[in-house]
């Protein structure tokens, strides 16, 4: 049967965990169990039979006849219910668990690229660790939001060193930033989801990021994408936070709008701002495509050599 050839990895603790004990059966990978929940856009969501056809094949078949569909979660319960799920936060755990729910990763991952653990090393002799996306390019990443579960309105020294971990949100900092694209990587591509699952992205042929003497000025221009341009507001402005106050605004943009950003007076684009909030400016916006007053339910930035 064709659809024998699915392959599915089970998501644990934000990881791949691939113990000595694993095995193949029926061409599936069996990692871990007992599992967890995030809040994943779900495409669809039915009751599994009690078929001879197991669990995981009836679930795993229709994910894999779907691009969108990047992995599956078993529910168990009185009536066993499959959920095929989108999104690069259904790859990572939640801060909750059930033990009535396994999850199994799709082998190809998500498809407009999968992150993983990377490191590069500058011509400095520098390395920097983050995470990797591999698609039509391979990508580093520079910031990911997906759940709220990491504090984005930070000081200057925080913005600057970086902060958060790669298997959940982080901010890989303007130091490292800086540095990356003074090494090369001045390609940036954002992509950002809305709660209507809904995937856009942006990108610029020209993004670099200046020292810390010139307040990690941005230059960015050169738009391609479906999203819309955002970005042309910040380019030129230095960085600001609410204890450094760079804008354009007669007041401080990083304290009215909770994130460390390119102010100008202030923005159209607020990737740093509050998870969630949806008070006007305030959130992770995009103004160009959803307006002030939408907050973005995922989004990551990436960049990587032309």
């Amino acid at each position: 049967m064709q659809f024998l050839r699915i392959i599915c990895f089970l998501v644990f603790s934000g990881k791949l965990q691939m113990s000595g004990s694993s095995k193949v059966e029926n061409n599936f990978l069996y990692v871990q169990s007992g599992l967890a929940q995030s809040n994943a856009c779900i495409l669809n969501e039915f009751e599994i039979d009690n078929s001879t056809i197991s669990a995981r094949l009836q679930c795993c078949a229709p994910c894999n006849a779907l691009s969108q569909c990047v992995g599956v979660d078993i529910v168990r319960g009185e009536a066993k219910r499959c959920r095929l799920l989108y999104g690069f936060s259904a790859l990572i755990p939640s801060h909750t668990t059930s033990d009535e729910t396994v999850r199994y990763q799709k082998s190809t991952g998500i498809n407009i690229g999968t992150d993983y653990n990377c490191s590069v090393q500058l011509m400095n002799g520098r390395t920097i660790s983050t995470l990797c996306n591999q698609g039509n390019h391979q990508w580093m990443l520079i910031q990911r939001r997906f759940d709220g579960s990491e504090n984005f309105s930070r000081n200057w020294i925080d913005y600057e060193n970086g902060f958060g971990t790669q298997d959940s949100e982080f901010w890989l900092g303007n130091r490292n930033i800086h540095e990356l694209t003074n090494d090369g990587y001045r390609h940036l591509r954002i992509e950002m989801m809305d709660h209507e699952c809904v995937w856009k992205y942006a990108e610029y042929s020209t993004f670099n990021v200046e020292s810390s003497s010139l307040k990690y000025k941005l230059h960015v221009n050169g738009y391609s994408g479906n999203a819309e341009d955002s970005m042309w507001y910040n380019d030129g402005m230095y960085f600001s936070t609410y204890d450094n106050d760079n804008d354009a605004w007669e007041s401080n943009c990083g304290l009215e709008f909770h994130g460390g950003w390119w102010y100008s007076s202030c923005h159209w684009a607020n990737l740093n701002g509050e998870y969630g909030n949806t008070n006007y400016g305030e959130g992770i916006e995009w103004k160009a495509w959803r307006g002030h007053g939408y907050s973005m339910k995922e989004v990551k930035m990436m960049v990587r050599k032309p």
